[in-house]
């Protein structure tokens, strides 16, 4: 599906994954081409993955310092004041990107050279990646960059990765590199001096792949579809996002939970299954004199159904 705004603020470990549903990609809709997530994503994201198969808003990963992350494209203000972990970009970024960046690092795929054409400010070192010679103070870019891009195709199906997977490590050299000079140069030092290296790695935030043994075996049985709704044939052609809807034939879905249903709200897909319903509520001059429930009577059914 898609997200909010501040989707994933905060975030202090796990793994998030945001990609559209299978069933708008089989009719055609193109991820890479629209915004599935709102502004102010990452916003103060301390640790943890992030794959986005799709365009972020305004200001993604603000503030943040310490969590990666894969995104399709971003809008305005992207990795601003960003302080640590790695974003990587695999598509248009908007204007005032790494304004205030001071650690932390962000890639760019830039396949026509764009990008690097751009202004950037004196405190950020602007370049490319170059397999064949890795950076002085990031000797281990290049198997971050990739493991990154692995990561993101494996939990997402993002194409876009996937064809610069098929033609790696030539196609790393699409990559523009986005380099605090402050962080270059401590870490330059570091490696001079004999100390370790500040850069953390991905695989201390990277949980199983959905194709490893590990989680195959950890994975639950699939779910029985308890809504035998028949879904519409999807349309020839592309998807626009206000389509997607539609593939789940919002406002047929039940509003109430039936004994049938109660594994549904157990479970997370409640969102999917379930339509929304309001709960009546007692009149706005009634409520007003007191402070008891908001609520005209507890119907715990419609309670437990909106509530998953």
């Amino acid at each position: 599906g898609d997200s909010q705004d501040y989707f994933g603020k905060g975030l202090s470990g796990g793994a998030l994954a945001v990609y559209p549903p299978k069933q708008a990609l089989k009719a055609g809709f193109k991820a890479e081409e629209n915004i599935i997530i709102g502004n102010t994503a990452l916003y103060g994201a301390t640790s943890g993955v992030c794959f986005v198969r799709g365009i972020a808003a305004e200001r993604f990963a603000v503030r943040n310092s310490g969590a990666w992350a894969v995104v399709e494209g971003t809008g305005d203000h992207c990795c601003e004041y960003m302080t640590g972990g790695r974003v990587v970009v695999l598509g248009s970024v908007g204007d005032n990107v790494a304004a205030g960046m001071s650690g932390g690092i962000l890639w760019v795929w830039d396949p026509k050279g764009s990008f690097r054409q751009r202004e950037m400010p004196l405190s950020i070192d602007l370049g490319s990646v170059d397999p064949r010679n890795p950076h002085a103070a990031y000797p281990q870019e290049l198997e971050d960059l990739h493991k990154l891009l692995q990561a993101h195709c494996e939990f997402t199906g993002s194409t876009v990765a996937e064809g610069i997977l098929k033609r790696w490590p030539e196609s790393a050299t699409e990559m523009a590199r986005v380099f605090p000079v402050d962080l270059m140069k401590v870490a330059q030092e570091a490696q001079a001096a004999g100390q370790p290296s500040p850069f953390a790695s991905v695989d201390d935030f990277l949980p199983p792949f959905p194709s490893s043994p590990t989680a195959k075996q950890a994975r639950r049985p699939p779910r029985k579809n308890l809504l035998a709704v028949e879904q519409p044939k999807s349309r020839a052609g592309d998807l626009d996002i206000e389509d997607v809807a539609t593939i789940f034939r919002k406002g047929f879905r039940p509003k109430a939970v039936t004994e049938e249903l109660d594994q549904v709200v157990k479970s997370n897909r409640g969102f999917m299954t379930l339509d929304r319903a309001e709960l009546p509520k007692r009149p706005e001059q009634e409520r007003i004199e007191d402070f008891r429930e908001i609520l005209a009577m507890k119907d715990e059914q419609q309670i437990r159904t909106q509530a998953a």
